[in-house]
């Protein structure tokens, strides 16, 4: 009985929650997502760090997994299509979490300017460097090791931020805490 049970329950799994697919106008919906995102991952743009440009790059699965679990816990077990609108509301929700997570990021401290900001305060504690002394100290710790390129000018405009706000002072090529 059990084996004869077991054989029916493979044959209704096999027959009827086969793959989910999700239509072309929902894959053109996601690429479209990404799209918009993809400008905002350069050096210095609002997903510029590591840790961002990563779940950025997992986005098109998280957003087809979320998809196909909102199609599944809305009772849809024998429809294998996902409808677009399920699509939809996966990309909405997978955006309010990536908008959250460097929110948070940016609250903490581990990205943006605040990081950039206590990296350079954070060296110039001791006695007065040059730029260059700053840059190349400075290319190889957080959080400007994680950027691609440009890291010299990502430092160099942290240096004139804090300058230009009175954080910093410059005397004779050399900055240092005022």
């Amino acid at each position: 009985m059990a084996t004869e049970l077991a054989g029916i329950m493979y044959r209704h799994i096999n027959n009827y929650l086969a793959a989910l697919t999700i239509t072309s106008t929902g894959h053109r919906m996601i690429t479209e997502y990404l799209v918009d995102i993809e400008p905002h991952l350069a050096d210095g743009d609002k997903f510029s760090h590591s840790f961002m440009r990563g779940a950025a790059s997992k986005l098109n699965i998280q957003i087809m997994k979320l998809a196909a679990n909102l199609h599944l816990s809305s009772g849809q077990f024998f429809d294998n299509e996902i409808p677009d609108k399920t699509v939809n509301s996966a990309i909405a929700i997978i955006d309010d979490i990536f908008n959250a997570s460097i929110k948070i990021a940016y609250k903490k401290g581990v990205a943006g300017d605040k990081a950039e900001f206590e990296a350079v305060i954070n060296y110039l504690t001791g006695k007065p460097r040059t730029e260059r002394e700053i840059i190349n100290s400075l290319r190889t710790t957080q959080p400007f090791k994680n950027y691609t390129g440009g890291k010299s000018a990502a430092i160099r405009k942290t240096i004139q931020d804090l300058n230009y706000q009175g954080v910093i002072s410059e005397s004779n090529g050399k900055f240092s805490m005022e």
